[in-house]
């Protein structure tokens, strides 16, 4: 009697033991957790929200937005990364480049000295360029119970935002007949006084800092999770917060000191100072709601 039970305390043993050392897995035998030396890609989940949330809102083009949901803003469109080391460990990183460039073209009516002609026309254009670049790292460790993952860790940031550059080009020329020609006025190029800017250069903000990030992730499929989390920033940005401005005009006039004969088209750079500024605060820089694909 006491060898059979003896023998039954070992079978219920070495079965909870291959029981515990299991990996979970979906029906057809798939892992649905991440294991070591897995990668993961992932995307801000917001705008698939916002357009699930558009088909319930009928007839409503706005995003679906809510004072309770867990939403960040700034964060969309960032690209995330996890490798990991071991089943609670990984090594993280997100990535954002947003750079954009348009172009506008307008026309005005052409320097004439003679037999005016108000159909005759010269091309205007504007082109603006934008930049904002971020970038993230961390150590992230795992623990949780099935599919349901929570995850906290710490993290460096970096960051260039701000960066714009404005180019005016102008089909009529200043001279000495038309010191006011007629140019196109995009964004508040064509200055009092008869001057016209040609170049608004705004650099990038530098921004660093470290921070903590807590959340959590659920795995709706084998090794495709999606999850949120919040976190926690000590941070600094070196700049003002719109950035070192350049500014180069033109304009027809006498150079500083020289005699009235000397008058003619001029030009002028003006450049604006900076500030250095300490900031704490729990802002969301390390993600926002997101998809996760393991593989």
């Amino acid at each position: 009697m006491k060898f059979k039970f003896a023998y039954i305390s070992i079978m219920l043993f070495c079965f909870s033991s291959f029981l515990s050392g299991q990996v979970l897995t979906s029906k057809k035998g798939i892992p649905i957790l991440p294991a070591p030396g897995d990668f993961s890609l992932g995307i801000s989940a917001t705008p698939l929200l916002d357009f699930a949330g558009n088909l319930i809102k009928i007839n409503s083009n706005s995003a679906f937005s809510s004072d309770a949901a867990w939403n960040f803003t700034g964060q969309n469109q960032a690209i995330y990364a996890k490798y990991f080391l071991k089943d609670n460990t990984a090594i993280r990183a997100r990535l954002r480049i947003n750079n954009s460039s348009k172009k506008e073209i307008a026309h005005s009516i052409q320097n004439q000295l003679t037999n005016y002609n108000q159909f005759l026309y010269v091309e205007d254009s504007w082109i603006h360029k934008t930049s904002n670049i971020l970038f993230s790292a961390g150590l992230e460790k795992r623990r949780g119970y099935g599919r349901l993952q929570g995850f906290y860790g710490a993290e460096l940031s970096f960051a260039l935002t701000g960066a714009s550059t404005d180019s005016y080009s102008y089909g009529n020329a200043i001279d000495s007949n038309f010191h006011k020609p007629a140019r196109t006025n995009f964004n508040s190029n064509v200055q009092s006084g008869g001057s016209f800017v040609k170049e608004h250069k705004t650099k990038a903000i530098f921004g660093f800092g470290i921070g903590a990030f807590a959340g959590a992730e659920y795995f709706i499929l084998p090794k495709i999770s999606i999850g949120g989390e919040f976190g926690w920033n000590i941070g600094m940005n070196l700049s003002s917060s719109n950035g070192e401005e350049f500014r180069k005009s033109e304009y027809w006039g006498i150079p500083p000191g020289a005699p009235t004969a000397m008058s003619g088209v001029q030009t002028v750079t003006v450049k604006y100072g900076k500030t250095t500024f300490f900031n704490i605060d729990n802002s969301q820089t390390a993600g926002n709601l997101f998809l996760l694909l393991h593989f």
